[in-house]
């Protein structure tokens, strides 16, 4: 498993990369989401093109070999896990990555982009992780959010005077039976004095 690993891993400007290396990297590359795996120890084994374009990584950090916490020091410094004192951050998700928990959380960058980070350990130890730009979809959301927010304000709006209408209802309705029982006696009363005629 490591003699494939190593080569697989061979940095993408290696002259000595095997064809499988080349697939591997050309299929990850074509990906939309971004990809990286990390081994055992928190160092870089594969990351693709898609991770690269997505946080603007410069070549080092993404070469095989490289630190987690190096690659989490070049986000937290352009401030994308917000405001924090970058090597408080690194330390934070340096721990959390050391547990080798799956994980899934969106993450809202700088720039204003969505990505949502899922994160799955590996069975000799390490972890995989995609990140995937959500962005459209939660801007969709929010357009959602707002356009319900002002539905269930006009709907409230609409049906506030309901209870008060229905009210008026009623003493209408209250109203026009009673006066249709007065008709009634009137009409009996009426009735009776007339055939006594």
């Amino acid at each position: 498993m490591g003699r494939r690993i190593d080569r697989i891993a061979a940095s993408k400007n290696a002259e000595d990369k095997s064809p499988l290396a080349n697939l591997v990297h050309e299929g990850l590359d074509r990906l939309s989401q971004g990809i990286a795996i990390l081994d055992s120890e928190l160092r870089l084994v594969l990351a693709n093109q898609r991770l690269v374009d997505m946080f603007g990584t410069p070549p080092e950090l993404v070469e095989p070999g490289t630190p987690f916490a190096d690659m989490i020091r070049f986000n937290a410094e352009r401030g994308n896990y917000g405001p924090g004192e970058v090597e408080e951050l690194v330390r934070d998700r340096v721990e959390r990555a050391r547990s080798f928990e799956p994980h899934l959380f969106e993450r809202a960058r700088a720039d204003g982009t969505a990505i949502e980070v899922r994160g799955e350990p590996l069975p000799g130890g390490g972890f995989v992780s995609t990140f995937t730009d959500i962005t459209e979809r939660k801007l969709a959301e929010e357009v959602l959010r707002k356009d319900r927010e002002r539905i269930e304000v006009d709907v409230f709006e609409r049906t506030s005077d309901l209870p008060q209408t229905i009210d008026e209802l009623r003493q209408t309705e209250s109203a026009l039976l009673e006066s249709e029982e007065r008709y009634r006696d009137l009409v009996e009363n009426d009735t009776a004095l007339i055939i006594r005629f």
